[in-house]
């Protein structure tokens, strides 16, 4: 999988179903002179990929490295034990997402997601390390 900008365009085009720079400059909202830049540099703006990952409902890792589902992971309520649902900390959180507007409940969850996401990174990471170490014993 590509993960330089003419990757991450062909994942674009993908996302909007569009098979040439003229359409897909039209999909992003700028010009077909500003693809050739980001080509010319490849560089594409990172603002543009999360405003188009939010938009579409898509995960941004996959958008920028090709890695994963092409679609962002739902959190899914699971069946929990009654202690689970009753813990002071756990209604006080959902008592204040509750008096939130949807917008910033979005922005919430969005938050939240990235926390998990990242969270996810740094042990894959640390497992990684501790993976480097043991060879570098032999």
């Amino acid at each position: 999988m590509r993960t330089d900008v003419l990757g991450i365009l062909d994942r674009l085009r993908a996302i909007f179903g569009t098979s040439s720079d003229a359409t897909l400059a039209r999909a992003l909202g700028v010009q077909k002179t500003t693809l050739s830049s980001w080509k010319a540099r490849n560089s594409i703006p990172y603002e543009k990929c999360v405003q188009v990952a939010e938009e579409k409902g898509v995960s941004l890792d996959w958008l920028l490295s090709g890695i994963g589902s092409m679609q962002r992971e739902v959190l899914e309520i699971r069946e929990q034990p009654p202690e689970y649902f009753s813990n002071p900390r756990r209604e006080k959180l959902l008592a204040l997402f509750d008096g939130l507007s949807e917008e910033q409940q979005l922005a919430v969850l969005a938050v939240a997601e990235e926390k998990r996401r990242l969270s996810e990174l740094e042990r894959k990471l640390e497992a990684l390390s501790q993976k480097l170490n043991g060879l570098n014993r032999i």
